[in-house]
């Protein structure tokens, strides 16, 4: 920008609007929602890809007949478009295999944060290797995926208690889902 003062104070002027720095994902990838004129003026090779955040929050966790379920909501940060889809992926801690479970989206969401959706997912454990999983959410935009840690931002009335689980056919639990302790991430 050195020769170019004039597109610079345009684009600081921009990011600092109301809605200025907002991204958007054009279907190949995160671009600044740069108005076109501005974007021409500055050349598209000048602009560099946002690096996108999301933010994650447990809305409901309940374990019935054999099955886990989650809610989840989850914004991708500054960002205008909602994610293709959302996923809860939980990773085995000892041996890294990932297994991404399907979510259903109750409702999309926009906040002054940014865009995302609301989901449920639902995964019998019982099926999964005794280790420790440990859950994260991705959104995903094309082939650009989202991942953020799940559990340690929990809404208003989600309870941190250990759900210990049963498969009805012994009077042992064969698992137990937990929070972390101090970040408290399921």
């Amino acid at each position: 920008f050195a020769n170019d003062l004039d597109s610079l104070r345009r684009l600081i002027e921009w990011q600092n609007s109301p809605g200025g720095g907002e991204v958007v994902h054009d279907g190949r990838r995160f671009a600044y929602a740069v108005p076109e004129d501005l974007r021409s003026a500055i050349g598209e090779g000048r602009l560099h890809t946002p690096a996108v955040k999301g933010e994650v929050s447990l809305t409901d966790i309940s374990f019935e007949a054999g099955f886990l379920h989650v809610g989840i909501s989850a914004v991708a940060l500054s960002c205008t478009t909602p994610a293709d889809a959302t996923i809860l992926r939980l990773r085995n801690r000892k041996t890294g295999n990932e297994v991404d479970i399907p979510t259903t989206v109750e409702r999309a969401v926009d906040v002054p944060a940014g865009s995302g959706n609301m989901v449920r997912a639902r995964t019998d454990l019982s099926a999964f290797e005794v280790s420790v999983w440990d859950a994260y959410v991705v959104q995903r935009f094309g082939e650009d995926e989202v991942t953020n840690r799940f559990g340690g931002n929990k809404a208003e009335g989600v309870d941190s208690s250990s759900i210990y689980l049963f498969d009805g056919q012994k009077d042992q639990p064969f698992g137990k889902v937990y929070f972390t302790v101090g970040f408290e991430n399921l």
